[in-house]
């Protein structure tokens, strides 16, 4: 999904043995320059309102991210 800027890209992008399930793509770069960690699985990715946090979810489990440091902010695990 698009940054509220429109200047990254979030996607998922599972890969077991790095635990990644996500990258933020800078699109005028086109490269990652952030990538989100977590339970490989997570099939949606979606930006906050503010451009501040991700969204990656899976049924009703999702993890919140800080955009900049990709470090997660809060979890729900119930399903």
């Amino acid at each position: 999904s698009w940054s509220p800027d429109s200047k990254r890209l979030a996607t998922d992008g599972g890969d077991v043995e790095t635990g990644v399930v996500g990258y933020l793509w800078d699109v005028a770069e086109r490269t990652p320059v952030v990538s989100l960690k977590g339970e490989v699985g997570f099939v949606r990715i979606r930006w906050c309102a503010d451009g501040k946090l991700v969204a990656a979810s899976r049924d009703a489990r999702f993890r919140l991210y800080d955009v900049v440091s990709g470090e997660e902010q809060a979890r729900s695990d119930q399903r």
